[in-house]
């Protein structure tokens, strides 16, 4: 299991930080990149929309649970 955190910025920007490694540096660098290319707008708007006087930046903590896959992934 491995843990992010992630600091939202009021202008759609963060910064994400591993907080708990995974114990496998691939792993770890997988869910980094994974989290920089998302685009966190939409839960922007939805959050400001929720919490009208939202205080920024905001901090998430997101966890990952990492299972070995079962089946053999297909690549074409």
């Amino acid at each position: 299991t491995a843990e992010a955190r992630i600091k939202l910025y009021k202008n759609g920007s963060f910064e994400v930080v591993l907080t708990k490694s995974s114990g496998d540096l691939e792993q770890d660098e997988k869910i980094l990149k994974m989290i920089r290319a998302a685009n966190f707008m939409k839960f922007q708007e939805k959050l400001n929309l929720r919490y009208k006087n939202l205080d920024y930046p905001v901090y998430l903590t997101q966890p990952f649970i990492i299972t070995p896959a079962t089946d053999e992934v297909k690549t074409e």
